[in-house]
């Protein structure tokens, strides 16, 4: 479900509403949590609505998954991105023919300790606005999750 329009108030709650930490936000008789749970990059929205070029950053270092996590949240949290990584995949595939694409690979070693530390936010925003900055500056993107034939 994407909200395009009505109070903001009960949008924001739901868009902060991270499954384990914060419960669903109840909106128009539906539950509703953070969006980037189902759909963290969601290009094919964008392409949906009629985008045919669309530029994103990647919210999450996609070299992260050659570690591996302890802790069932930790591993809660992985499985979901696990699936965030493969949907993305999918929506490359699937509108890569008619879409100018644009995927900004940030990595940040932040050393962060959970979803939840917010100590670096300020250092993160800033070295993302540079990169985003540099990135299109200089006119270039990548598609940093190539596309294999299945």
């Amino acid at each position: 479900m994407y909200l395009e329009e009505g109070p903001l108030l009960p949008a924001l709650m739901a868009s902060t509403a991270i499954p384990v930490y914060f419960p669903p936000q109840a909106m128009n008789g539906d539950q509703l949590v953070d969006g980037g749970i189902t759909n963290n990059i969601p290009i094919d929205k964008a392409y949906e609505k009629g985008a045919d070029t669309i530029y994103c950053m990647l919210s999450e270092c996609r070299h992260q998954f050659s570690h591996s996590v302890n802790g069932l949240f930790n591993m809660i949290i992985r499985t979901a991105q696990v699936s965030q990584h493969q949907k993305l995949r999918n929506d490359i595939r699937r509108i890569a023919d008619d879409t100018e694409l644009y995927l900004l690979d940030l990595c940040i070693n932040t050393r962060l300790t959970s979803v939840l530390d917010f100590s670096k936010t300020e250092m993160i925003i800033e070295e993302a606005y540079r990169f985003a900055k540099r990135a299109l500056k200089q006119g270039y993107g990548c598609v940093p999750l190539p596309i294999e034939e299945s």
